[in-house]
């Protein structure tokens, strides 16, 4: 029963590794597509807590909202650059 298992386990990860296109660097993400991917979640963080605050509150901490939402955006915005494969010449004379 294990090592049907096993071998199952080895099939599974040999077909997911084929499917794989490593040498495929067309889809690199570069520009408004970054931005776009980095702006997402800390923009509703800044929407939710500012609508959260009106009604419970009913005073708005701006500084303090668009401040995290900035760090947010930055922290998002590295993590996707840092995502992102570097795209090599492949022909190089040098």
């Amino acid at each position: 029963m294990t090592t049907f298992f096993v071998e199952f386990l080895i099939e599974q990860t040999e077909q997911v590794s084929a499917r794989k296109d490593y040498s495929n660097r067309d889809n690199v993400k570069v520009g408004a597509n970054l931005f776009k991917d980095s702006i997402r979640y800390p923009l509703l963080f800044f929407l939710v807590t500012t609508i959260w605050q009106l009604i419970v509150k009913e005073e708005v901490n701006w500084i303090d909202n668009v401040g995290v939402c900035f760090i947010m955006f930055l922290i998002f915005l590295f993590y996707n650059w840092a995502k992102t494969p570097y795209k090599r010449k492949e022909n190089s004379d040098e």
